[in-house]
């Protein structure tokens, strides 16, 4: 599709697409109205409508919609139609029963807070698959997570309206036009979405729905920013036992945050569930207090304890091949002949093979000594150009806090060329300039060392951050007791596994 024109005569509100009718104005904003409509054959169906008048957000919003319509997922709002008419584009859609800010209003209608706990975490589990999918699937993120873009059906949600959804990896500009301040991540003020983006939006999501109260009460697009970026959210109206919950989700720094949107909401499912068994059980008020206290608090030790143990007994039995078997097996070996006191470990995984290899070692370290992401004395790194084995490796929420991942795509050959003179020095013209159009190194090692060149603050700050957490006595402390190995801190040994033969690890390793 074209970008859009300014609109002409050629648009009509009654009959934008041929065969389709508008009956009810459902809602209209600053870029645009929806409309519910009776598409052929009678069937009720919700029209968008975003003038083109605002060109910027106009053609923004058909871009993102090229990039999400061919997702397919059941909780994502199916896209019928994508036309530009007259200058104006036109999206067909499902047609919800109303959005989530319409379903809260209805219970605050009724004098309550908001949104009954149950119902509300049913929901927004609903919206927590579909967020996790569009990033493990597509690497995207919605960056537009607010009530009005859940829509209700029956008491399910779908996440709808991807007309700011962006790749995470892209090299963009600001990202500040058509952004919601209320909910937005700090990292977006700065033009910088990454995988936790949308976990951030939707913990406000969730207080305001329960509470009807938001975390910061800003009432400019500036104060608002600046409380995302600088000030600690006010969580008083959540129970006592969710607030540190919400408070990682909302944390500064988004590595900080939860995995996955769904482990945000399965975190506070589970402390509400804790929460009501130790209501049931409490004994009667007439038994002593300090008796009262060792039940409750037993109770909820023998629940965390069993919750361990089944994640400890899930097992994972992926086929790996003699040659990266081989490679896990030194690496360990190595490990284990300096049991008698070990320092502080980086294993660094450049490129392909890497990742399988750190993959299959980290299952070894997991059955053999412990769980590794109780150990942040050992800390692994993958750095790799290739978006798809990332998105492999991160698709288990295990391997997020175990193995941390590293993006180093490389950038189109356009992109480039400004920067040839400086370039030039150390890479051959006919490199920089064919690019393949997957934009992956192709087993090329210049375009390897391009890659590490392009991203190379995103390594640095990465290797920093691990090197300043692995090597202190704390972290010293909770590897001895988890792995069962003395562990001291300060200077840390450094394992680099790659394959000189590929296009990433031969390009970056000798950089």
């Amino acid at each position: 599709m074209n970008n859009l024109t300014h609109g002409s005569s050629d648009f009509s509100r009654e009959e934008p697409i041929p065969g389709y009718h508008t009956t009810e104005l459902l809602g209209r904003g600053g870029f645009g109205e929806v409309w519910q409509a009776v598409a052929p054959g009678g069937v009720s169906k919700a029209i968008k409508f975003v003038f083109g008048d605002d060109s910027t957000r106009a053609d923004s919003e058909l871009r993102s919609l090229n990039r999400i319509k061919d997702v397919r997922h059941p909780l994502i709002l199916s896209i019928d139609r994508i036309e530009v008419v007259g200058g104006t584009l036109v999206i067909v859609t499902e047609l919800g029963d109303c959005n989530l800010k319409e379903y809260y209003q209805q219970f605050r209608a009724r004098g309550q807070l908001g949104i009954p706990q149950t119902d509300l975490l049913k929901m927004l589990h609903n919206a927590a698959e579909a967020l996790d999918f569009i990033y493990t699937e597509h690497s995207l993120q919605h960056l537009d997570v607010k009530p009005e873009n859940f829509l209700v059906f029956g008491k399910h949600l779908k996440v709808a309206d991807f007309g700011l959804v962006k790749h995470i990896y892209e090299r963009s500009a600001s990202m500040l036009h058509g952004l919601t301040p209320i909910y937005s991540a700090p990292e977006l003020f700065e033009g910088k979405a990454n995988r936790y983006s949308d976990q951030y939006s939707l913990a406000i999501v969730y207080q305001q729905m329960l509470t009807g109260k938001l975390p910061f009460d800003g009432l400019s697009a500036a104060r608002l920013a600046t409380q995302h970026l600088m000030e600690p959210p006010n969580l008083d109206g959540l129970p006592a036992h969710q607030q540190p919950i919400i408070a990682r989700a909302l944390s500064k720094d988004p590595h900080q945050r939860f995995a996955s949107c769904v482990e945000l909401v399965e975190q506070l499912q589970e402390m509400s569930a804790r929460q009501s068994e130790k209501s049931a059980s409490a004994p009667p008020k007439e038994v002593d207090k300090k008796d009262a206290t060792h039940v409750s608090r037993s109770r909820s030790k023998s629940a965390a304890s069993s919750t361990e143990n089944i994640a400890q007994s899930e097992t994972e039995t992926p086929s790996v091949n003699h040659s990266i078997q081989e490679q896990s097996d030194s690496v360990l070996a190595q490990m284990e002949r300096e049991t008698q006191t070990l320092s502080p470990t980086i294993v660094i995984g450049i490129g392909g093979t890497a990742a399988h290899v750190l993959q299959n070692l980290r299952r070894r370290i997991n059955n053999r000594l412990g769980r590794l992401r109780e150990a942040p004395a050992v800390r692994f790194v993958l750095i790799d150009s290739e978006i798809r084995q990332l998105n492999e490796v991160n698709r288990d929420k295990d391997v997020w806090q175990e193995i941390h991942t590293v993006a180093t795509p490389l950038r189109k050959s356009e992109e480039y060329q400004s920067q040839y003179p400086s370039l030039k020095r150390w890479i051959n013209r006919r490199w920089l300039f064919n690019i393949p159009r997957d934009q992956s190194t192709d087993s090329i090692r210049p375009l390897g060392r391009l890659a590490l060149f392009s991203n190379f603050q995103r390594v640095s700050t990465e290797l920093d951050k691990s090197l300043a957490e692995c090597c202190t006595d704390e972290a010293a402390s909770r590897s001895s007791q988890a792995l069962d190995i003395p562990f001291q801190a300060g200077k840390p040994r450094v394992v680099l596994v790659t394959s000189i033969s590929g296009g990433t690890g031969g390009g970056m390793l000798f950089d």
